[in-house]
């Protein structure tokens, strides 16, 4: 049950770097903890990737 919600946000994360692949930088630092959250099987870390995208966002 937890692997399926760390992999919706995974998935939600994913889109959200697709739609923002101009922030080179955020996504590479994103995709690099997003990596790890899934062999770390951590929901926290998910949390600091969608504040660091979303702040790119806002820039």
């Amino acid at each position: 049950e937890k692997s399926k919600a760390i992999s919706q946000k995974i998935s939600i994360a994913q889109s959200k770097i697709d739609a923002y692949d101009k922030c080179d930088k955020v996504i590479k630092d994103a995709l690099d903890v997003i990596e790890y959250a899934e062999m770390e099987d951590d929901d926290s870390l998910l949390a600091d990737v969608e504040k660091e995208i979303n702040g790119a966002e806002k820039q």
